[in-house]
């Protein structure tokens, strides 16, 4: 299937309807990326959208579409000719793409660049990417492409109109996220620098679970500050976005899709990330794309590049620019939601749908052959590197028994240098000694020599000194 450029997407419904499409709502959250699409779908086919695996089980669609690519286990057994498209829903790596871009049969991706690194890390889903755009930033997308301003949720009561507003998005890993490294007074410090700043705080749907206390103690900071509203972590953060004229956050994929608005962002790095091995992708776009953000290390540091970046606001405008034409590319004309619905309609309308069955595992066939290839060439690499270490430890040990011949042939050579250097000395006396008795009385030269040491005494009075 050929990537469909939109204005080539034909929604016209066909007659009668056909077809079954369901949507796993796996976290209340994936709503943003599923329901843009269902809302497009259900005017050609039966869909559903639920949370439950059952419900999804027993509808026995013909296509299921995931935000979560990591659920494909839990229906593979019980819907084996169902296909499974993937739309995403972050695009931070946190070592997760490894499984995610995998294990579905369709992977929906924002650009043809994002689809291409893909495939230069060696990954690739069970059949195709889709190159599609990514439906949460369709609206802010298709007002930036029509040079309008992006609608968005009404300001909270309590926050000031006309005044400079920061959006705070924190990631749910604790050694990632910016929670620990901001601490409980944030905001207190923040106002000392930015009297006039209104806070909007959105967590992550995930790290409210993981730290209960934490909305107590943001509340508490709110309540201290005022001009400060936190939104349900559950809520979609999408709508949010326009409000703000600055972005605070760490590694979360809202960085990235903050790029559909070219505004300032202000990133904070934890110290602690590299003690996550699980979650820490150094090679991950939200460690290597920081050149988008001001980065911040300390809480110290929060209240001059937050000010800075409201003041700047177009300091990094080059940057941004330049990773939001990777991240989006041509899809950034806000029609992501038309280019899967037209896509999903595809597989459903196909006069022979089982084909899509029999191609899919075709592929996955090839891919799975492949991989076993990769991996018996891979195994085959490492004996032959064990060999070559064993063939390098031999040879060093044969190095270190020559070193050690080479070494004790310095100290014999030493030793014998020093006993010719003796014996030179020794020969040198007896002359000296020879000519001493020449020139003494018979009776006295007999007497030397029947001294018992005359020998040593003579070389010693008359050694040449060297």
């Amino acid at each position: 299937m050929a990537d469909v450029p939109s204005e080539q997407l034909d929604m016209t419904p066909p007659l009668p309807r056909t077809g079954r499409v369901a949507f796993y709502l796996h976290h209340r959250f994936h709503a943003a990326m599923l329901d843009p699409v269902q809302t497009l779908v259900d005017e050609r086919v039966d869909t559903i959208r639920s949370g439950d695996r059952g419900t999804i089980v027993e509808f026995a669609p013909d296509v299921l579409v995931i935000a979560d690519g990591g659920v494909c286990d839990l229906f593979r057994d019980d819907l084996p000719h169902t296909l499974i498209v993937f739309v995403r829903h972050g695009f931070a790596s946190k070592h997760l793409h490894q499984v995610y871009a995998r294990e579905p049969d369709f992977v929906c991706v924002t650009s043809a660049w994002v689809r291409d690194d893909f495939a230069r890390v060696g990954l690739h889903p069970r059949y195709q990417f889709w190159v599609t755009g990514f439906p949460p930033v369709d609206a802010m997308l298709a007002a930036r492409h029509e040079g309008r301003r992006p609608s968005a949720v009404p300001l909270p009561d309590g926050l000031v109109d006309g005044q400079p507003t920061l959006l705070y998005t924190p990631t749910h890993n604790p050694l990632l996220n910016s929670v620990e490294v901001l601490g409980d007074d944030w905001v207190d410090r923040l106002r000392r620098d930015l009297p006039d700043l209104n806070v909007i705080i959105k967590p992550h749907p995930v790290l409210p679970e993981r730290d209960p206390d934490l909305l107590e103690r943001w509340r508490a900071m709110a309540a201290r500050n005022g001009r400060v509203h936190i939104v349900d972590s559950h809520e979609d953060v999408y709508p949010w976005m326009p409000l703000a004229d600055v972005l605070l956050t760490d590694a979360s994929s809202t960085m990235f899709f903050f790029l559909a608005l070219d505004r300032p962002i202000v990133a904070v790095v934890n110290p602690r990330r590299f003690e996550d091995d699980a979650s820490f992708d150094p090679e991950g776009q939200e460690w290597t794309w920081r050149d988008l953000a001001a980065d911040v290390s300390a809480v110290d540091e929060l209240g001059t590049a937050v000010g800075h970046a409201l003041a700047h606001p177009d300091e990094l405008a080059d940057r941004r620019a330049a990773r939001a034409g990777q991240l989006f590319g041509e899809m950034a004309d806000g029609r992501a939601s038309e280019r899967i619905a037209g896509r999903i309609l595809e597989l459903v309308d196909d006069a022979e749908p089982g084909r899509w069955i029999d191609a899919v595992w075709g592929a996955q066939s090839t891919i799975a052959d492949h991989r076993a290839e990769t991996a018996a060439l891979r195994t085959e690499v490492a004996m032959l590197q064990t060999s070559n270490d064993g063939e390098r430890s031999a040879r060093a040990a044969v190095e270190a028994d020559n070193a050690a011949l080479r070494a004790r042939t310095v100290d014999l050579e030493a030793a014998v240098a020093t006993a010719t250097d003796q014996a030179d000395r020794h020969a040198d006396a007896d002359r000296q000694l020879a000519e001493l008795r020449k020139t003494l009385p018979v009776r006295a030269s007999a007497r030397i020599d029947r001294l018992p040491f005359v020998k040593t005494i003579g070389r010693r009075l008359f050694r040449r000194t060297p």
